[in-house]
């Protein structure tokens, strides 16, 4: 079976139930606009301005091309390449892949992915999202700043693995992190979150400045 339609393309597309869904969660559908799409069974490509949203946000790739593969007319899996964007409340992450498994609900970012929620940014060697938790994880070379008052006095938990990370006493200057790996969950109700710098000491140094 094979289907071209240009101009304009608008999909709706339904998902498998992730498996770390709340009890009950219904699945939204996934909506993806494209200048164009082509469709072979069991695989899908659109090209041209493609963008894939739903109520949790929004996934674009600038460079042409970004495709899905499933069964029974449900997605599996979304491979998006070229310029990647995903903007999910207040996090905006970037890099030049992105692959979506829609069984885990996540997102993996690689290629020079970077990020930034709030007043934090941060980049790595790989991105990876839970788009049901909002849980963030970054491995490999991870480079993160956050504001001062981000500090563990206003909420923000560090627990830190390997050598005795180093601080500096300039007040007014933001908290740098480096790391191998870096997990960050966002908190409940009045607890900002909590972050978690996870640098075991034969796998490499870990610092805060």
């Amino acid at each position: 079976t094979q289907l071209f339609i240009s101009n304009r393309v608008h999909t709706i597309i339904r998902r498998l139930v992730a498996t770390n869904a709340p009890p009950r969660a219904a699945s939204p559908p996934l909506e993806v606009f494209s200048d164009r799409f082509d469709y072979r069974t069991g695989r899908a490509v659109y090209r041209g301005h493609v963008r894939a949203e739903d109520p949790n946000g929004t996934l674009t790739c600038e460079r042409p091309s970004a495709r899905f593969t499933g069964q029974g007319g449900q997605i599996d899996t979304i491979v998006a390449e070229g310029g990647v964007v995903l903007a999910q409340k207040v996090l905006r992450a970037t890099g030049d892949k992105a692959v979506y498994v829609a069984a885990k609900n996540t997102i993996e970012i690689t290629g020079h992915p970077t990020w930034r929620s709030g007043a934090r940014t941060g980049s790595g060697d790989r991105l990876r999202v839970d788009r049901a938790t909002r849980r963030m994880r970054a491995d490999g070379h991870v480079v993160m700043t956050l504001p001062r008052e981000s500090s563990p006095s206003r909420g923000m938990v560090f627990s830190v693995s390997g050598p005795t990370p180093s601080a500096t006493t300039v007040a007014a200057q933001p908290i740098r992190i480096t790391a191998d790996h870096l997990d960050y969950r966002p908190g409940s109700a009045g607890c900002p979150g909590t972050l978690r710098e996870q640098t075991p000491a034969k796998r490499g140094r870990s610092r805060a400045t």
